[in-house]
């Protein structure tokens, strides 16, 4: 890939070893700028208006907080996402990046799936979020969309008291054809919901696939049912899930629509939500997940988590 046609990173990171890791991990695959303190990050959000920042919290002089309110200030720079590098596990910390206009956050030490993850994703959302929905479909690998999902989420959370459950249908396709980007889009804001709105308690996904008879041979359609025992929601908080044009849950509609797929909650205050979720998929060839892949899956989960 020419460098012209790489999206941009900024990195505004005080620790020149966080630079060069984070640089490592990116430079193949974007044009990586650095800064090793707010003041120059500011210019540089300014001077090269990149695709995303990756900010570090605790710096000295001007510390992430403030950096990330004079980007989202400023009017050449403030719907640029940012993401929050910090090693402080803490609800607050992260909760006052997400007041100031944060889209996302990553810990240290840096895990290169998850921060890889996290970047790409991020930036498709703020692509889709700015009215440029539209499905790119190729052939993927059913397993790793599961498992790159399910540690994404499991490692972001692991700071919470839920027990995370985790059922796969052994007769899925193990090879689909569909948008995988944006069915892991979609995935990560069930779970992301499921977890934040879940204080103590259980979160599960359970995958499974459903082949009606009256469909041709190589149509599928992959079910997900993502379950929590947290507050819940009154029918009129549903209906307005939906309705905030732009928000995470109405990008996420307009995915399912595109794809001619449906998505159903049921939820009851103090008792939980289920989202289901219906997508037709076509399959590749015969083959399955499997027992032998499905518990590699579920050993990367709980190592990953316990």
């Amino acid at each position: 890939m020419d460098d012209k046609d790489k999206r941009s990173l900024l990195i505004i990171d005080d620790e020149s070893s966080n630079l060069k890791v984070l640089t490592h991990i990116f430079s193949n695959d974007y044009t990586v700028l650095t800064a090793l303190k707010g003041e120059i990050g500011i210019e540089r959000a300014i001077e090269y208006s990149p695709d995303l920042i990756l900010l570090d919290i605790i710096m000295p002089g001007i510390d992430g907080y403030h950096t990330l309110s004079e980007i989202k200030s400023n009017d050449k720079t403030k719907n640029i996402p940012v993401i929050f590098i910090t090693g402080l596990d803490s609800n607050e910390y992260q909760n006052k990046g997400f007041q100031l206009g944060a889209a996302d956050y990553i810990t240290k030490p840096f895990v290169e799936s998850v921060v890889k993850m996290k970047v790409r994703n991020i930036l498709e959302m703020s692509a889709r979020k700015a009215g440029k929905l539209e499905l790119k479909s190729a052939e993927y690998n059913t397993s790793e969309l599961i498992n790159d999902v399910v540690i994404f989420n499991t490692i972001k959370y692991k700071h919470k008291p839920i027990e995370f459950f985790l059922k796969i249908d052994e007769n899925i396709p193990s090879r689909l054809f569909g948008d995988e980007i944006s069915i892991k889009q979609i995935l990560n804001n069930l779970l992301s919901n499921a977890f934040t709105y879940t204080a103590a308690g259980e979160v599960e996904l359970s995958v499974s696939a459903d082949m009606p008879a009256s469909a041709s041979g190589d149509l599928i359609t992959i079910v997900f049912h993502v379950r929590d025992t947290g507050q819940g929601m009154k029918e009129e908080q549903i209906a307005r899930l939906y309705e905030k044009s732009g928000s995470g849950m109405n990008v996420l509609m307009e995915l399912i629509k595109m794809m001619n797929g449906e998505i159903i909650a049921k939820s009851e205050p103090g008792c939980g939500t289920l989202f289901n979720v219906r997508l037709p998929q076509k399959k590749v060839d015969s083959s399955v997940i499997g027992k032998e892949t499905i518990g590699k899956i579920m050993h990367n989960c709980y190592g990953e988590i316990k």
